[in-house]
């Protein structure tokens, strides 16, 4: 068994640029299930796997509106890689394709202002830097 990842050096990149000052990260990936019964009976004759959701989701010190415009415009990137161990040959990348920016919020707290932005993608590979 591996040790669990530290991400105090995690790094969110918008293609090949890095998206600095991430204050934290999600992801999900969801699987509809596609499910039919028979007549005679309470369980599932038939339950598989069905069309695939990945979101992602960040939250860093809001620098400018660039993901507001993003999610008026309905523009797309072409891939966010999120790096859990940090950057570095051999270490683990999830690369998430063609992302839509859905939703941008903002948030004042305390002493710093935040930006949250939401996105859905096409596809999503586990990988190696």
């Amino acid at each position: 068994m591996s040790a669990p990842l530290v991400a105090k050096n995690a790094v969110l990149w918008d293609g090949t640029a890095a998206i600095a000052w991430i204050k934290e990260v999600r992801w999900r990936i969801r699987s509809e299930p596609v499910k039919d019964y028979k007549s005679d009976s309470l369980d599932p004759a038939i339950l598989e796997a069905g069309n695939m959701t990945y979101e992602i989701s960040f939250r860093r010190f809001y620098i400018n509106k660039i993901y507001a415009e993003k999610v008026k415009t309905g523009t797309k990137i072409t891939a966010a890689e999120i790096r859990p161990a940090g950057t570095g040959a051999g270490l683990e990348k999830i690369t998430f394709g063609n992302l839509l920016f859905l939703e941008f919020e903002g948030q004042w707290a305390n002493t710093a202002i935040y930006e949250s932005v939401s996105c859905e993608a096409a596809s999503v590979v586990f990988g190696t830097q």
